[in-house]
């Protein structure tokens, strides 16, 4: 209940974390009745704190449902001229059922890393935003380092790659403050000299993504050889 609560406190602030309180519900109850119990109040929390400002246009377009929430519904498969169905949604919910069938298949930390690691594979997003993952892949180094080791790797030089095609202003430009002066650490105008800047920045993504599906595969693999957090 307290871990329900904490999420309905920072959703409140950002609402992605509401896509881990599934998780939390469905571990941390022992049946469904507490289950239902544990995300209620997670819910509960959430509505109270944003009740108030619901009325506010402002707060409505500009915090609730702010241009950059539609981003998890960009990557999507047509089904028809008028419906689509949104990949990161497709795969969450399904990510979802398996923890509802088999919800000890490991612990809470390594079902945080399924939602996460399905969005930085499906949305674009701020590079700074994967500091959230970084805890989730700490502790899947610890419990299984020789078979997380590689792939992690390639995720942290796959991040490289994107801070250094990314707009400067939204990751190395958030420490002129501390340093002083702006530094642009962008190597997009250098690429662009003899290569699609944008072509190697979604060959980069690619490479995130499948690794990332790589590693949902090894951790479903090694779920019953080795201690999980």
């Amino acid at each position: 209940y307290a871990s329900a609560i904490a999420l309905g406190v920072t959703a409140a602030f950002k609402p992605f974390p509401l896509l881990f309180l599934p998780f939390v519900a469905l571990v941390g109850g022992k049946n469904f009745f507490q289950q239902a119990k544990i995300a209620l109040v997670g819910l509960i929390v959430y509505l109270l704190i944003i009740g108030p400002f619901l009325p506010s246009i402002g707060f409505r377009n500009s915090a609730l449902l702010a241009s950059h929430t539609d981003k998890t519904l960009f990557a999507q498969i047509p089904i028809s001229g008028a419906f689509a169905i949104p990949l990161f949604f497709l795969l969450y919910i399904f990510a979802v059922w398996i923890c509802f069938a088999n919800p000890k298949r490991f612990g809470l930390a390594n079902w945080f890393l399924i939602p996460l690691l399905i969005f930085y594979s499906l949305v674009h997003f701020h590079v700074q935003w994967l500091v959230w993952l970084t805890p989730l892949l700490i502790l899947l180094l610890v419990h299984s380092p020789k078979v997380f080791i590689p792939p992690v790797s390639v995720l942290l030089l796959s991040y490289i790659g994107m801070i250094l095609l990314f707009e400067p202003s939204l990751n190395i430009d958030l420490f002129s403050p501390l340093v002083g002066y702006t530094t642009d650490f962008s190597i997009t105008a250098l690429i662009d000299r003899f290569y699609s800047a944008k072509v190697l920045g979604n060959l980069i993504r690619s490479i995130f993504a499948a690794t990332s599906a790589y590693v949902l595969y090894q951790l479903m693999q090694n779920q019953r050889k080795s201690p999980t957090p």
